[in-house]
Formats: C-alpha cells, structure tokens, sequence
C-alpha cells in the first residue's frame, strides 16, 4: 500500500487539486493515527471578473490585466489523531507563480490547526502564519500580509450509501491590513454505488462558496464541482472531478469556459488497524498450535495424558 501511495503521490503530483485547504476525507482520525493529504491545483488566470453570472449570462471585465499569472499552488497537510477525539494538522501551502518579469516560488503559510470531534460534528480552530515576504502585486497571489485566526465546524451525516457534509470556515486578519477576513461555505451530497470490503466507489458533487472581505470591496466565487470518489481498504482515497464556478465578482480567474479537472489524495496510516491486523495474526496462531482434540473441541479430560504429553501437536489440515 505504501508503495502504492509513493508512487501515485510523484506521478499524479501535477494533477492533484483541492478547492480548500481543510478539506479531506476522515473527520475523525483514531488516536495516534496519521493522515497525509496532499492536493495541488495548477491555474492560469487571465480574466479579472468585475462580476460574472452564469445564469444570467452576464460577465463585466476589467481588461487592465493584460498579463496571464501561471503556477501552481500546492497544499500538504500532515494529521495525527489525539487522545479525547482531538486532531492536530500542520499545513503547508507552497505556491509557484509566473507573471511576465514576476516570478514567486516559495513556500507562503505554515498552519497549525487542532479539532474536536462530538458525534457527528467537529470544532476547529487554529492559525494560518505567513512565511515569505513578497511585494504586493495585483497579479500575484500574496499571503504575507495575512496571520489568519481560523474557527470552523465540520457536519457529516451518512446514511447507509448516501452522504452528505457542511463545512464553514472563517478566517481573520489579525494584521492591520487592507484584507479582513475569509468566509467559506461548502455543502456536499454524494451516493456510494459500489461498496465492498476493500473499496467504495461514489458519486459526489461539491458546492463551495468563498468569499474575500478586503476594506472597501467584496471579493467571492461560487465553484459548482462534480466527482468521482474511490477509495481503497479505507486508508487510501482519490477524489477525480471537474470545477465550474457561476458567480464570480471582483475575482481573477482562468476563463470560465475551461474548466478545471481536479484530484485529490488522502492517505492514511491507521494505527488500530495495524493493532487488528496483529490481533488476528497472533488469533490464527494460537489457533494453528492446538491439538486436534482441542480444536475439535474434546474436553482435556476425556483425553489420556501420554496424548497431552506429545511434544508435536497436531493441526488442523
């Protein structure tokens, strides 16, 4: 499995994406558990949308930007599973970043993050620290000015095959700066086709809202994001799919008539299975060395003591 996971993790590293950086598969990790989520989103961005409507067909430009900003952002985020259904992540957010003369690749924030689990729900709060110092840039994407305070809530409902998930973040500036705060909505629905006990298959669509407030304007973009989820032994996950967005305002995006294709990579290396699966190994070998009149269940004493003597036991073919 882990061979698996390294070999997808530097082949598939180009095509990786996740629209959130909070955004991964298991809510609730087991206590000492560790989850790796890896998610890389390649853009272009070329069309600054003073607003965009999909439905209404209505689309305003601002056509001053001339320059198309090409990278790619990657998001890592390391998790371990605490005591008392506590998660801790550290994150990292690396971003690779062209513009004419400009030219960025460096990592931007560090998050350290903590959540509670209760039942069906988590609590989670942390802060989003920025690493580099960069020049500010319409065209760039620049964090530097941005120690985020981050409060969220996680809902998952599952019902047998059916699932179902609403997650809120919000993040605030604790710089005096012209960017405030971050709202972010995201509701999921999927179904689960296929289920055995070594893999799921489902159907999911994501619905993520997010929005920018900076001092005197809005900045927000509603993505719309159908995908395929499979997922191996319940320990590796792949999310493939493609994102749309119909609204848009005061955004700079790629044009919205190229769609982005998406993959994301959940790993996880799960402590209490490796218990279960040495539970049952130790099981089967206790069970290999009894006598075949303890396996057949004779009572010991119906059995002569020159029979329990034998130093060879006989198994059960």
């Amino acid at each position: 499995m882990k061979k698996i996971f390294l070999i997808l993790f530097f082949i598939l590293n180009s095509l990786c994406y996740g629209s959130s950086l909070f955004i991964y598969d298991n809510t609730l990790l087991p206590e000492w558990s560790f989850q790796l989520v890896y998610k890389e989103k390649y853009f272009e961005n070329n069309i600054y949308y003073t607003q965009y409507n999909f439905f209404d067909y209505y689309e305003d430009i601002n056509y001053l930007y001339t320059e198309t900003l090409k990278g790619i952002e990657h998001n890592v985020i390391l998790r371990v599973g605490l005591p008392e259904n506590y998660t801790f992540n550290l994150s990292f957010d690396f971003i690779f970043q062209k513009a004419g003369l400009l030219d960025y690749n460096n990592l931007q924030t560090l998050g350290l993050v903590f959540e509670k689990n209760i039942d069906w729900f988590n609590i989670v709060a942390g802060v989003e620290i920025p690493v580099f110092d960069m020049e500010k840039n319409p065209y760039l994407i620049n964090k530097s000015n941005r120690l985020n305070l981050l409060l969220g809530l996680i809902l998952n409902f599952n019902f047998d095959i059916y699932k179902f998930s609403f997650l809120f973040f919000n993040e605030e500036n604790l710089y005096l700066d012209d960017y405030i705060a971050t709202r972010e909505i995201i509701l999921t629905a999927g179904i689960d086709f296929i289920t055995t006990e070594f893999q799921k298959v489902g159907f999911y669509v994501e619905n993520d809202f997010k929005m920018d407030i900076f001092y005197d304007f809005l900045s927000y973009v509603y993505y719309f994001i159908p995908e395929f989820k499979i997922s191996f032994y319940n320990d590796l996950y792949f999310i493939i799919g493609v994102e749309f967005y119909f609204f848009a305002e005061n955004s700079f995006l790629n044009k919205h008539d190229k769609p982005q294709y998406i993959f994301k990579l959940n790993y996880i290396m799960n402590a209490e299975r490796k218990e279960q699966k040495e539970e049952k190994e130790e099981k089967k070998f206790k069970f290999e060395r009894k006598k075949w009149w303890q396996i057949e269940g004779v009572d010991d004493e119906m059995i002569p003591d020159s029979w329990k003597e034998m130093e060879e036991p006989r198994v059960k073919q």
